[in-house]
């Protein structure tokens, strides 16, 4: 059947198209909605994505697939092939420019930035940061735990404006130009609290304090974290122009990310695993090369990371490895954080097509792509992140993309031993925990130096071989040791 283009000035989705043809998708989780098929009519196997992108980051009017008869693709392919549309038609329709690479639609709409607190508040955290800072220069001991067990130096304690405030401490509100309040518990009038520990500060673009944020010495059975009241809740932002941004949950994670890789990344520190970007740093991940979501490695961090993230263009999933929740906990691990952070900026090999063993892995469809080797590696990443055995559907779910070209490169994976094939079509990475690896002396992924031009560990599928030689591999011996040149062959 031919169809004639609806010129659209609205942009239009999966969602949108499946209610014109008469189908009512069911909200089921996130961005996932579930319908019947429309091609083979099978209940509730249909799952549709609105806001979800291609692999490539082009968003495309959002992803479906059929888990009954595996029809897939986007809305454009949705319109080619119900409708019989071509490619500018079907972009059209959805009111999409065929030349360029839209951002998706959201149901997420970023907030303005915060607005700074007033004058008298700023002053007063002025005022009470720098005798913290005074405190902290003096306080050899505290130096020394910030070195050895968060791994800051004392010039990045400085640059940092890091304190130390010495005992709690509190104040009345209307000293930092707060109105009054009480405690629906006590009856009491509500103080401002400052408790002993070290004072992490936010600063605004002109250099005004803007928040403070104490991490308590001994909280007991309390939290260690409490931020001054008053205080504003924006990211901490230290990204230039760099081309690739971290994003973590710590303030002290960013600035340890900053001192050791600041020339290769800039960082993003949101404060906690729920905290979502304003408008301003939503326009800026919109335009990123490459988005490193290293939030913790525990169920907020990876709820967030796989669901409120994946929406950027950009998304790449990088979390911390060797068992380790954060960057800092990765560090006393023994991962070096700028090695780590290289293993990501990797860049795909150029030569790929001469190799028989890569082609042969990575093979779809008679050759290998780009593409598949995105979505492997994301893949292994999506199953490393959540620290057991996951199911095909689950991963092909979560890494989105050509579902027919996952499921053929998670068994290719589970072929040669990369991941494991478990019963009940469940799948890991393997051995639990990694065995030592026959690494050649000097290979950089036993050392944590660069990787080398010309090495074929530049496939950064392997970055996770980066721990002090833990190969992911059944039987501990790299597959690739016969084509290293560090082992003597190619």
């Amino acid at each position: 059947m031919n169809a004639t283009p609806e010129k659209s000035t609205a942009r239009r989705t999966i969602f949108d198209l499946l209610a014109e043809d008469g189908i009512q998708a069911q909200h089921a989780s996130g961005d996932e909605f579930h319908s019947p098929c429309p091609q083979c009519g099978g209940r509730d196997r249909f799952s549709s994505f609105p806001n979800k992108p291609n692999q490539d980051g082009r968003y495309m009017g959002g992803r479906f697939v059929c888990r009954q008869c595996h029809f897939h693709g986007d809305a454009a392919t949705y319109l080619m092939e119900r409708r019989g549309m071509n490619f500018p038609d079907a972009c059209a329709t959805l009111g999409l420019d065929p030349g360029t690479k839209p951002a998706p639609i959201t149901t997420w709409c970023p907030t303005k930035p915060v607005a700074a607190p007033a004058t008298i508040w700023t002053e007063r955290a002025h005022t009470f940061l720098s005798e913290c800072q005074t405190v902290l220069r003096a306080n050899q001991g505290a130096m020394g735990w910030l070195l050895e067990q968060r791994g800051l130096t004392p010039e990045t304690a400085e640059s940092a404006g890091l304190g130390l405030n010495a005992k709690d401490m509190y104040f009345d509100r209307a000293e930092w130009g707060l109105p009054p309040a009480t405690n629906p518990k006590t009856g009491k009038a509500k103080r401002v609290w400052l408790p002993a520990g070290l004072v992490i500060p936010c600063f605004d673009g002109d250099g005004r304090v803007i928040r403070l944020r104490i991490r308590r010495n001994s909280p007991g059975d309390g939290q260690r974290y409490i931020v001054a009241t008053g205080s504003c809740m924006t990211p901490v932002i230290v990204w230039g122009d760099q081309s690739t941004v971290v994003v973590v949950e710590s303030e002290l994670d960013a600035l340890l990310i900053h001192q050791e890789a600041g020339d290769l990344v800039g960082v993003v520190a949101m404060g906690s695993a729920q905290a979502k970007p304003d408008e301003n740093l939503h326009q800026r991940l919109m335009a990123a090369k490459c988005i490193l979501v290293a939030l913790d490695t525990d169920e907020a961090g990876k709820m967030a990371a796989w669901g409120f993230w994946r929406q950027y263009p950009a998304f790449r999933r990088w979390p911390c490895i060797h068992g380790a929740k954060d960057p800092n906990e990765q560090r006393l691990n023994g991962i070096p954080i700028r090695g780590w952070i290289q293993a990501a900026l990797l860049p795909e090999p150029d030569d790929h097509h001469n190799d028989d063993h890569f082609t042969d892995v990575y093979i779809y469809q008679g050759a290998p792509t780009p593409a598949a080797i995105d979505l492997a590696d994301l893949m292994l990443n999506y199953i490393a992140d959540q620290q057991r055995p996951c199911t095909e559907a689950e991963i092909v779910e979560a890494v989105g993309g050509d579902a027919v070209m996952a499921r053929n490169i998670l068994n290719r994976l589970a072929v040669d031993g990369v991941a494991e094939a478990l019963p009940g079509g469940m799948f890991g990475i393997p051995p639990y925990p990694p065995r030592p690896a026959d690494l050649p002396k000097g290979c950089p992924l036993r050392v944590g130096a660069p990787i080398p031009k010309g090495c074929r560990f530049e496939e950064r599928l392997f970055h996770r071989m980066m721990a002090e030689g833990a190969l992911p591999l059944s039987g501990g011996r790299c597959p690739l040791r016969a084509l290293c040149i560090l082992a003597g062959g190619g």
